[in-house]
C-alpha cells in the first residue's frame, strides 16, 4: 500500500505496524482499516483501545474530540458495569458518512455522521456485544462453522439486553444530549410491542430463532430486539423490586461474563439460573409465560413495582405531517436476494387480503418487481383508497391478490402514577429513571 497510508485493526500487533496476527477465528472476524485516517489511543482497565476515523475527500468534516472522548467514557462505563474486558486490545473503526455497524471480537466498524449524533447508539450497541453475543454467546454459535449458524433461542437476551444497556450506558456516560427520558422510551417500546400481535403470540425463544430464519414466524412476525428489550426491562424492574434496589440486570450480565465465554455457550436455562442467583428469587413463572411460551406482558404488574401503570389507547396512525398513514405493514423475508414477502402484522390490510409470509412476488400492478428496494419504492407511491394487484407465487402456483389500501390504528401509551405510591416505590423509580 502507499507509503503514507496506515493500517489499524483489532488484531494482534507485531513489530511491523503493517503486519497483524491472530487465531483463525480472529483473522476471519476482524476488519482492517487501511488508508489515510486519523487515529487516537486510550487505556481503559489497563487495556489499549484505538479510535480511527476515516473520511472520504468530499465528506463533511467532523469534530473528532467529542467522538473520542465519548467513546472513552462509553468504554469506561461498560467495564464498570460488566467487569474485565474480554479482549486484549480493541479498535473502534469509524467511517465518516458511512452507514450501518457490525460487532467483532476485538473491534467494531461503524458509520458515523454529525446528523446521527456521531452514531453513539450504534457504537454503544455493537461495543456491548463484545460481552453479550461474542463472549457470552448462544451455544449454537460456538466455534468455526462452514455453514450458516443454527437458530438460537437466546437472542432476545443477546440483542434485547444489549440495546437496553446501550441506551443506559450512553446516559451514564453523559452523552444523552436531548435524549428522551427512560419513561418516554419505555412508553414507545410498549406501544411498539402492542402494535403487532406477534409480540404476544410468539415466545421469545421462537422469535429469537426467527431472527435468522424469519419464515419460522409465519404471519405473526416480531422483532427480537424490541421484544427482548421489553422483557429485559421487566426483569430489571422485578430484580430491583425483590432486592430493594440492591441488584439489577447489570449484575446478571456481570455474572454471565464470569461464568461463560466464547468456548462455552448459553441457553435459556442458563439465563434463568443466572437471574435467580442474582435476585435470590424464582423466575420460572416469567420464563414459562414469556420465554418458553407466549403471553402478552402484564405491564402493570412490573410497573407497579415503581409505583406506576400504563394507560393504553388506540389512535389513528399518522405520518410525519400528521396525516392518516396508509397501511404499508409488509416487508421482505430477507432484504437481499429473491423477493419473498413477509407479513409483519397479521391484522394488516395485506394479511387480510390473503398475502402470506413466504409468497414470492412476481409483479405489482403488472410491473415486474425484482428486489426489495424496487418494491419499497413502489409501496411509497400508494395512497389511501388505492388497489394494489400483486402477482405472487406460492407452492409453485401463481395467483393474483388484490389489496385495497386503507388506514390503521396504533397504540398510544402513557405511563402514570398509581394511586398513592409508597416511599419504596418512589426510591426504586428514581433509581431506575436515573439509570443507577
Amino acid at each position: 500500500m502507499p507509503a503514507d497510508w496506515k493500517a489499524v485493526s483489532g488484531l494482534e500487533t507485531t513489530d511491523d505496524p503493517r503486519t497483524f496476527a491472530g487465531t483463525v477465528e480472529l483473522l476471519l472476524d476482524s476488519p482492517v482499516m487501511i488508508g489515510d485516517f486519523r487515529e487516537w489511543k486510550f487505556m481503559a482497565a489497563g487495556v489499549p483501545h484505538t479510535v480511527a476515523i476515516w473520511s472520504p475527500p468530499d465528506a463533511k468534516a467532523v469534530d473528532a474530540a467529542p467522538i473520542v472522548q465519548g467513546i472513552q467514557k462509553l468504554a469506561e462505563q461498560a467495564i464498570k458495569a460488566f467487569g474485565k474486558p474480554p479482549y486484549p486490545q480493541y479498535a473502534f473503526l469509524l467511517e465518516n458518512g458511512g452507514q450501518a455497524a457490525l460487532e467483532h471480537a476485538t473491534s467494531v466498524n461503524v458509520g458515523i455522521s454529525v446528523e446521527r449524533d456521531f452514531g453513539f447508539d450504534e457504537i454503544a450497541h455493537e461495543f456491548i456485544h463484545v460481552w453479550n453475543l461474542i463472549d457470552v454467546r448462544p451455544k449454537e454459535r460456538i466455534g468455526l462453522k462452514q455453514k450458516f449458524a443454527e437458530p438460537a433461542g437466546v437472542l432476545w437476551w443477546s440483542e434485547g439486553a444489549t440495546i437496553m444497556f446501550a441506551d443506559l450506558l450512553i446516559r451514564r456516560a453523559g452523552l444523552g444530549g436531548n435524549r428522551r427520558t427512560r419513561l418516554q422510551r419505555l412508553e414507545s417500546l410498549i406501544a411498539r410491542y402492542l402494535s403487532a400481535p406477534g409480540y404476544s403470540t410468539l415466545s421469545a425463544e421462537m422469535v429469537s430463532r426467527g431472527d435468522s430464519y424469519p419464515e419460522l414466524l409465519g404471519d405473526n412476525w416480531a422483532g427480537t430486539h424490541l421484544q427482548g428489550e421489553v422483557l429485559v426491562t421487566m426483569l430489571d424492574l422485578k430484580i430491583r423490586g425483590v432486592t430493594d434496589g440492591k441488584r439489577s440486570v447489570d449484575d446478571v450480565m456481570r455474572l454471565l461474563a464470569t461464568k461463560f465465554d466464547s468456548d462455552r455457550g448459553i441457553v435459556n436455562s442458563d439465563l434463568e439460573r443466572a437471574i435467580n442467583d442474582v435476585c435470590h428469587c424464582q423466575t420460572r413463572g416469567f420464563f414459562n409465560e414469556y420465554i418458553y411460551a407466549a403471553k402478552q406482558v402484564e405491564f402493570d404488574r412490573y410497573l407497579g413495582l415503581i409505583g406506576m401503570r400504563a394507560e393504553i389507547k388506540q389512535v389513528p396512525a399518522v405520518d410525519a405531517e400528521g396525516k392518516p398513514s396508509v397501511d404499508l405493514r409488509i416487508g421482505p423475508v430477507t432484504p437481499a436476494g429473491e423477493l419473498k414477502l413477509r407479513i409483519t402484522n397479521s391484522n394488516s390490510t395485506w394479511a387480510r387480503a390473503g398475502i402470506r409470509t413466504g409468497d414470492k412476488l412476481v409483479s405489482a400492478n403488472g410491473k415486474p418487481i425484482a428486489d426489495w428496494p424496487a418494491f419499497r419504492t413502489w409501496l411509497r407511491t400508494l395512497m389511501i383508497g388505492d388497489t394494489a394487484r400483486l402477482l405472487v407465487e406460492r407452492a409453485g402456483e401463481k395467483r393474483t391478490i388484490e389489496v385495497k389500501l386503507g388506514t390503521f390504528d396504533t397504540p398510544s401509551v402513557s405511563i402514570v402514577d398509581v394511586e398513592r405510591p409508597s416511599p419504596k416505590q418512589f426510591t426504586l423509580r428514581n433509581a431506575w429513571i436515573n439509570g443507577t
